[in-house]
């Protein structure tokens, strides 16, 4: 992560990687396919700590919002938020992630793989989109907001759809 602050995502090679790391090419091609990997592992990872709170258990829908905006706020105040080029990538393997994450709450809430008249699938694509829609509004147009005001507007969106 510390590199997407010197350089845009897109420049970034593994070498560099292995440079900032300090780890051989065989040792990082042994745990991941590639940069995006890394990425998305890394992301992964934030999210199942974030999971294994118990707030989690009892918000099925939403409970990596407020945790995701407080982390990004945090980084923002010290001066170490992603630049506006590195955002896109991160963000697009944030919503994947979110997407396989919440995919089995949601199913296991519904059985009938449905959110009233709304495919189950659906519901989840809508969930993790709509995150990455209100992180990115909040950190273009809204961050003045606190993270608490932010993941009020995305609950907001989102929740409705589940109380079915």
């Amino acid at each position: 992560m510390s590199l997407i602050h010197d350089k845009s995502y897109d420049t970034i090679a593994v070498r560099d990687i292995l440079d900032r790391a300090d780890v051989g090419r065989s040792t990082f091609y042994a745990h991941f396919r590639d940069k995006d990997d890394l990425l998305t592992s890394g992301i992964y990872e934030a999210l199942q700590s974030i999971r294994s709170t118990a707030a989690a258990a009892s918000d099925p829908f939403a409970w990596f919002s407020l945790p995701i905006f407080e982390h990004i706020h945090r980084h923002r105040i010290e001066g170490k938020a992603a630049p506006i080029d590195g955002r896109g990538a991160i963000h697009s393997r944030l919503q994947r992630t979110i997407e396989e994450l919440i995919s089995d709450d949601i199913v296991r809430c519904f059985p009938r793989r449905r959110v009233g008249p709304i495919p189950a699938e659906l519901a989840v694509k809508h969930v993790a989109s709509t995150f990455v829609l209100v992180l990115n509004w909040w950190l273009d147009v809204a961050g003045a907001r606190s993270p608490r005001d932010a993941d009020a507007l995305f609950r907001a969106l989102v929740i409705p759809v589940f109380a079915v």
